[in-house]
């Protein structure tokens, strides 16, 4: 056995009738160091039936992870000489998967400012109002290995000045247009609104109506990116497969792979390069891709019956919009008179790329309910 090792060591896997030699991918191996610090100042003041309240704060976000889910490699036998335990003795790989470390390094800024005021406007009404200006900063990618992908350069053949050899369409940090080292831009009007009122229609003290409305925007997890670095030139994916005895042997198995074994890599964002292999597959950034908003509204009403009956109804309404979700930008083709095959990449629009999804905000979901009825 002949192959580089992130670990030095080896586990065996056996499953079945399968023989394989693997560091499990469902082993979660990797770190995450999350780093966070801040100030924020809030004030309270009473005056006559208002009660005020204001204030801000900022904040930084530092994220330190890596993942090695293919980096120990993906040795397959599956028996084309007998049974996988012969092919293993033999040296005769089916299928080999392995891939360099995946670091997640990135940072975000936070930022945000508050009023609210609760105003006693009668003796059976209260009305509570607010805003928040939240704008979203995106994460930045200390290391600069992000990207967007444009539909126009594609079709224009037009290809990155930073990374030449990277399919047409793809631009990387420092390409015009794209956004510092998060590749997505700043999202400046977050503005939230929010409503409340309390009110005693008969004056009783027995019977509350009571409505709420307002408007809230998510935060985004510093991990979303995690597979967006994952690939070419930032990491470098090997995934060989058989083709006829002595093509993937236990001893080289990197003998067919152009420039031999390419680990231990390291990314040089002094000087990318892109490797020529077909089929890579990119997980591109929306530039202006929008934090999911949430509209929420509720009206209840509380009647007191007796001193130990008591009746409430609530109704909820919630739509969350520009909810994150992936779109294949690089679908296959069906042709006519033609099996569909497991890989999109022979009959999919862009020949050089395989799966081509992009992060995008683009769904909406609703939910209403009469929420409680005692």
């Amino acid at each position: 056995m002949n192959f580089y090792s992130y670990y030095g060591f080896v586990p065996v896997l056996m499953a079945g009738v399968g023989f394989n030699i693997n560091f499990p991918t469902n082993f979660a191996v990797g770190y995450d160091r999350i780093t966070n610090f801040g100030a924020n100042d809030d004030v309270t003041l009473v005056r006559g039936s208002h009660q005020f309240s204001f204030g801000g704060g900022v904040s930084r976000s530092l994220l330190n992870a890596s993942s090695y889910a293919w980096s120990q490699g993906f040795f397959v036998f599956a028996g084309i000489f007998g049974t996988p335990l012969i092919d293993f003795l033999t040296g005769n790989v089916v299928n080999l998967h392995q891939a360099s470390p995946n670091p997640d390094n990135v940072t975000q800024n936070h930022f945000g400012l508050y009023a609210s005021d609760t105003w006693k406007a009668t003796r059976r009404l209260t009305v509570s109002y607010g805003v928040r200006w939240n704008p979203f900063f995106p994460m930045a990618f200390k290391q600069g290995d992000t990207y967007n992908f444009s539909l126009s350069d594609f079709y224009n053949s037009v290809r990155s000045k930073v990374v030449p050899g990277a399919p047409p369409g793809l631009l990387y940090v420092g390409d015009a247009g794209v956004n510092g080292k998060s590749a997505m831009n700043n999202q400046w009007g977050h503005v939230e609104p929010r409503l409340g009122l309390a009110w005693d229609p008969t004056g009783s003290g027995k019977t509350a109506i009571r409505l709420g409305a307002g408007i809230a925007y998510d935060f985004i997890r510093m991990d979303i990116h995690e597979n967006t670095s994952s690939v070419a030139p930032f990491r470098i994916t090997v995934v060989q497969g058989f083709s006829g005895p002595g093509s993937l042997p236990l001893d080289n198995p990197y003998l067919n792979y152009p420039g031999g074994n390419p680990y231990p890599f390291n990314y040089n964002p002094q000087s990318p390069t892109f490797p020529t292999l077909p089929y890579q597959g990119f997980l591109p950034i929306d530039p202006n891709l929008k934090t999911s908003a949430q509209y929420s509204w509720n009206l209840g009403i509380q009647h007191q019956l007796t001193p130990s009956l008591f009746l409430s109804a609530t109704y909820v309404g919630t739509e969350i919009a520009h909810i994150w979700t992936g779109v294949d930008l690089n679908p296959a083709i069906w042709l006519p008179g033609k099996p569909v095959i497991a890989s999109p990449s022979s009959a999919a629009q862009f020949g050089q790329c395989a799966a081509l999804q992009a992060n995008c905000g683009g769904r909406a979901e609703n939910f209403r309910r009469l929420l409680e009825l005692t």
